[in-house]
């Protein structure tokens, strides 16, 4: 059942199931079934679900179905932000030591498609779309990464929704949890990390510095702050989930630093695209809610030097949460898309904005404004179906104007961390302690 069924889509279903039915979602379409799978997008408040869940009939998704039929554990990521590096560095760092690491769902690909005989470990990113269709989900390791207020077009409340992003942990063997998050109960047996110094020797944490932060594994220093490709603390705090994650799971710490070293992010998260005449550009289409967005300032700031393209669909959210970083670091804001006024009258009415409409009259009047030691950051903290496809379409689209900016030097730059725009400060080199196995700063 589909509403606006992709007549290649129905194309390949019919090669399956010559007689099979396809048309619109409604109430009689479903009259009789045993069971409904329906896809994440489709809310369960819809009226023919609805109506179908109150007379009892179950209603299913793509991850149960998945977890049902694995023979292999499975390490489940979910939060509001964050979820789809953190999903990537796990799996990383688990097929660099094990062959037959599979990663998918929200991230990449679909997690049906992942299912094989030969596979170790899966890794999967997963909405609270699709946790609302997985009820007991069985996980070797889950992840809550953080939670802030998103989906309220989808949500009655908030509580709804962390509740559902809560929900991952029951069924998990070996949970791992964001000492931070504030929301719940501890998880029995849980392995914790957080921005500040760990309660334990297993657990994961950090010790603010005066040049950075140095992430630590108990009492053991790991690295330092600069020695990683993304910046930000946000990003810090990705990489201890990460690698909490892995410890879990068993992995060598010294293998799973050798990989974060090396990681250089996703694209449209954090993105490095490149600088000309001293202005910086970074593409963050992903920064769809406000958090995010906040975020991404302060991971990219250098002073009050952002020049933010910004606005969408605001998916029914305010802006409070991100105002404290705008005020700090943000000079101009340049408004796109469909709820742009509202930014406008939220953001603070002292700061400089400039109604664009679009992204391309955004990227030009940004890139006019901006001077050396500026930096042009997309972080709309909002979705992006009012105008793209979604998240990364609107980020190729920046990418290319980016691109039309900076010819042959898009994308070439180091990224640039707290540091601002230009060159990475030198990296504290990374020695053994004698016995310990673990890495410490010199």
């Amino acid at each position: 059942l589909d509403d606006a069924p992709a007549p290649e889509a129905v194309a390949r279903l019919r090669a399956l199931l010559p007689r099979a039915r396809v048309g619109g979602l409604d109430a009689s379409a479903l009259a009789g079934a045993e069971t409904i799978y329906l896809s994440p997008g489709v809310p369960l408040r819809l009226p023919a679900i609805a109506a179908a869940r109150e007379q009892g009939v179950p209603v299913r998704g793509d991850v149960e179905l998945f977890a049902k039929a694995a023979k292999a554990p499975l390490v489940a990521v979910t939060g509001t932000n964050g979820k789809s590096t953190v999903a990537q560095l796990i799996y990383l760092m688990a097929a660099a030591q094990r062959d037959g690491v599979r990663l998918g769902g929200n991230i990449g690909r679909p997690c049906l498609d992942l299912l094989t005989d030969d596979a170790s470990l899966y890794v999967l990113e997963v909405s609270s779309y699709q946790l609302e269709l997985a009820a007991g989900l069985q996980t070797e390791v889950a992840l809550v990464l953080n939670l802030s207020p998103d989906h309220l077009d989808r949500y009655d409340t908030l509580d709804d929704y962390y509740r559902v992003k809560l929900g991952l942990y029951k069924g998990c063997r070996h949970p791992v949890v964001n000492r931070g998050l504030g929301r719940g109960p501890q998880p029995e047996g849980a392995l914790s990390w957080g921005l500040d110094e760990p309660p334990g020797g297993r657990d994961l944490g950090a010790r603010a510095l005066a040049d950075g932060l140095e992430l630590l594994w108990g009492r053991n220093a790991l690295l330092h702050s600069s020695q990683l490709r993304l910046a930000g603390a946000h990003n810090a705090a990705n990489a201890l989930a990460a690698l909490a994650a892995g410890v879990q799971l068993g992995l060598g710490m010294d293998g799973m630093l050798e990989t974060l070293r090396g990681f250089g992010g996703l694209p449209h998260r954090g993105e490095w695209l490149g600088s000309a005449a001293g202005v910086g550009f970074v593409n963050d289409s992903k920064a769809t809610n406000p958090g995010a967005m906040a975020a991404s300032i302060r991971g990219f700031a250098s002073g009050r030097n952002v020049l933010l393209i910004c606005g969408g669909e605001a998916k029914g959210l305010g802006f409070a949460e991100a105002l404290p970083a705008v005020e700090a670091h943000v000079k101009q804001a340049f408004l796109i898309g469909a709820d742009r006024a509202r930014l406008a009258a939220e953001l603070p009415a002292r700061l400089a904005k400039a109604d664009c409409g679009t992204l391309e009259e955004a990227v030009r009047r940004a890139r006019k404004a901006a001077v050396a030691g500026d930096l042009v950051l997309l972080a709309p903290g909002c979705a992006s179906t009012d105008q793209f496809r979604d998240f990364a379409e609107r980020g190729e689209r920046f990418r290319e104007l980016v691109g039309d900016l900076l010819g042959d030097r898009v994308g070439v730059a180091p990224p640039p961390p707290t540091h601002g725009v230009g060159e990475l400060p030198q990296r504290p080199r990374l020695v053994k302690k004698r016995g310990s196995g673990m890495g410490a700063l010199r």
